[in-house]
């Protein structure tokens, strides 16, 4: 079985992640927010955060870990495109991410609307990984999960957010990352 995750957006007053599992098949995500709201306040870090732009067919200044990322005119919440996760694995973890400078012990948000309706995933949720390295190469030295995670199928946007976190004071860098459990079994 082939599963697409598609990643939706349109910079929406500064830019909100939004996701849209639809017909057991699909994953929308429009754009993504990661504020530093505390210094600078309301400061967008996110490059391309409503995955408008791409080169060779993949969404600018966004990576994943696990399956295909594509760049796609079809299933666009709101603007003119959206990116698409696509995946044949079966088994655990599948994410988009994007890397950011930050400074230590500055406070940091990310957060997202996230609509999930596909009963071959599990769980849906925000996370951010801290690393020393400016890069966001290495181990990370923690993460911050999103306050609550999606694992109900329903019709509805739903909204997710890490609240405000202080990043290490080690931290160079953070990975902002949108995650979808595969459930056991099932293609993800």
């Amino acid at each position: 079985m082939r599963r697409m995750t598609w990643l939706v957006g349109a910079c929406l007053l500064g830019g909100l992640m939004v996701v849209a599992v639809t017909s057991g098949l699909r994953t929308h995500v429009q754009a993504a927010e990661m504020v530093a709201p505390l210094v600078p306040l309301d400061t967008e870090l996110l490059q391309n955060p409503g995955f408008e732009t791409a080169t060779d067919g993949t969404p600018d200044n966004w990576n994943k870990w696990g399956g295909t990322l594509g760049h796609t005119s079809a299933h666009v919440h709101s603007g003119s495109y959206a990116g698409a996760l696509t995946t044949t694995t079966s088994n655990g973890l599948k994410y988009v991410y994007q890397t950011l400078t930050v400074i230590g012990n500055e406070s940091y948000q990310f957060s997202g609307w996230i609509l999930e309706n596909d009963s071959n995933l599990s769980e849906a949720f925000l996370r951010i990984r801290w690393y020393a390295s400016t890069d966001g190469t290495g181990s990370a030295i923690s993460s911050d999960d999103s306050t609550s995670s999606l694992t109900t199928n329903d019709p509805n946007y739903r909204f997710l957010t890490t609240d405000i976190i202080q990043a290490p004071e080690a931290a160079n860098s953070a990975k902002a990352c949108f995650y979808v459990r595969v459930a056991t079994g099932s293609a993800g």
